[in-house]
């Protein structure tokens, strides 16, 4: 919350400006420290466990990363399976994801992935993102 609300928010509850040490009139600094307090421990608790704040619309961070190249996977590729993915994370990617290792039972299979499973595996990195941005 920027520095104008608390101040507002405050005066309308009853505190006062005192004179601070440069002769300006203003809310003393541990009543903005507490309204930040306030508004972290608000935040915190707004967002249970096991669960992620998410924006209505995906940040740079959220489509870059693992999202992003399983858009360019999709793209490089008609048709979509384990083993071409895993080549795909071994060449350009890297290391898999725990949650992905956990969806994906057999990394040498040629059986095609189901409709729903690739833009999953993107909304979960996007969270996974999302998450590393919120911590």
């Amino acid at each position: 919350m920027d520095i104008q609300k608390v101040k507002e928010l405050a005066l309308a509850n009853g505190f006062k400006l005192k004179e601070q040490a440069d002769g300006s009139m203003d809310l003393n600094s541990y009543v903005y420290d507490f309204a930040n307090a306030i508004e972290q421990a608000a935040k915190a608790q707004a967002v249970q466990e096991g669960f992620v704040l998410m924006p209505t619309t995906p940040s740079c961070e959220m489509w870059s990363g693992i999202a992003r190249d399983l858009g360019r996977y999709m793209q490089m590729h008609d048709r979509y399976c384990p083993k071409t993915l895993k080549k795909y994370f071994d060449r350009f990617i890297g290391e898999i994801p725990e949650w992905m290792n956990k969806e994906v039972k057999d990394w040498d299979s040629d059986h095609a992935f189901a409709t729903a499973d690739l833009p999953a595996f993107i909304y979960m990195s996007m969270v996974e993102a999302q998450e590393t941005t919120n911590d």
